[in-house]
């Protein structure tokens, strides 16, 4: 009998010690837990109320010229971007409608030939050939453009693949000149802008070719970095444009 309690009195003894130890590992877990939370997750927020921003003042003026003219084209790219699957008939004239700086829009099979286009004609005869080489791009839903340059000056065009059961059938086109863009622009003249191919928009002159400069497009959130707007990111040969503005000091 008595044997029977100095067992048990040792087995309580040894759950009494597990049980303490458990609680001290547990509450040196627990401490730790929260320390991380508290760094890691539920941290303080903090604003710092001397931070300037981009101090670069030509940065700083080129985002002002360009960023009208920036947001502009990416709210039309997005809205392209939105249309993958065949149009209906008055899907050109109300998109154009929507985006009256375009020159048109045209809706294409996969072989170039235009399916419906707005406005139905133009005096000027575009060549769409060249947006054919990207069918790579196109079976994987991404956008692709090109710049071209003639005797009436210069047209972009953007395109957007659109399927039919999941298989590429065409594209629809939307294109402009430049300068219809430029002049939502602050100060167009401040500004020149080139593309891979060659000037798009002189600004002021063709003299500002050879002004100090900035280079660059700006992001339409907002960001003043130096950096070019790539309408076309198939890698080489893809067309480029930049905007270039006098030294700001």
């Amino acid at each position: 009998m008595a044997l029977k309690r100095t067992v048990s009195a040792a087995l309580a003894a040894l759950v009494c010690l597990a049980v303490l130890t458990g609680c001290s590992t547990m509450k040196t877990t627990w401490r730790s837990t929260k320390k991380m939370y508290r760094h890691y997750i539920n941290t303080d927020p903090t604003i710092d109320l001397s931070d300037q921003g981009i101090s670069d003042k030509g940065l700083q003026h080129l985002a002002a010229l360009f960023m009208p003219v920036d947001e502009r084209l990416m709210n039309m790219m997005r809205a392209l971007g939105c249309q993958d699957t065949p149009p209906e008939s008055d899907w050109p004239q109300q998109f154009l409608a929507n985006y009256p700086w375009l020159s048109g829009v045209a809706v294409l099979d996969n072989t170039g030939v235009v399916r419906m286009q707005a406005p139905s004609t133009s005096l000027r005869s575009l060549d769409f050939a060249p947006l054919l080489e990207f069918a790579d791009r196109y079976k994987l839903r991404k956008q692709a453009a090109t710049v071209t340059t003639d005797e009436f000056g210069t047209v972009v065009m953007l395109a957007m693949p659109y399927f039919e059961h999941n298989e590429w059938t065409g594209l629809v086109v939307a294109f402009f000149d430049p300068r219809n863009l430029m002049h939502f622009s602050p100060d167009p003249n401040a500004l020149a802008v080139v593309t891979s191919t060659g000037q798009a928009w002189a600004g002021a002159s063709p003299a500002s070719e050879s002004l100090p400069v900035s280079i660059g497009a700006i992001s339409s959130r907002a960001r003043s970095r130096a950096t070019s707007r790539r309408l076309a990111a198939n890698g080489s040969g893809s067309p480029v444009i930049s905007a270039r503005c006098r030294s700001f000091t």
